[in-house]
């Protein structure tokens, strides 16, 4: 099977491969898979160095290390990029800020600016998009 061509130019040295091959051959024994041919591991080795080209190497192997400390499978590519470079965690509105914000404004005739006027507008295209979300989910099932 011919083995996909990245574009961009690669950070890993032939050392590289081979210290992520012996890396990848160990994971595959740790993780009894035990049937992986030596084929196989050059195609698993192959690939991940070309989807993950933009990351050292000693940044894969930590990230290797850690994802066989918790797991019991072969990680995918993915799943190391999840770890080297975690995706950013949603934004949820602190809702008792808000309606203290809302009461304040419908009251007091408070009229908000930059950031609070942001931070309302933010609840409320969230609230809009999660009632959305509960609409499409309820018309669907």
């Amino acid at each position: 099977m011919k083995q996909p061509v990245s574009h961009r130019a690669s950070l890993h040295s032939p050392e590289d491969k081979a210290r992520l091959t012996l890396a990848l051959g160990q994971v595959c024994e740790l993780q009894k898979q035990y049937g992986k041919t030596s084929a196989n591991l050059e195609t698993l080795v192959n690939g991940f160095l070309w989807v993950l080209a933009d990351y050292p190497i000693a940044e894969i192997l930590s990230a290797l290390a850690q994802y066989v400390k918790r797991h019991s499978d072969i990680p995918a590519p993915a799943d190391i990029v999840n770890i080297i470079d975690p995706p950013k965690a949603e934004w949820k509105p602190d809702w008792p800020a808000y309606i203290a914000l809302k009461k304040r404004v419908q009251r007091d005739g408070y009229y908000p600016y930059g950031t609070e006027k942001r931070f309302l507008q933010m609840c409320d295209e969230y609230a809009i998009q999660a009632h959305d979300g509960i609409r499409g989910a309820r018309k669907r099932g």
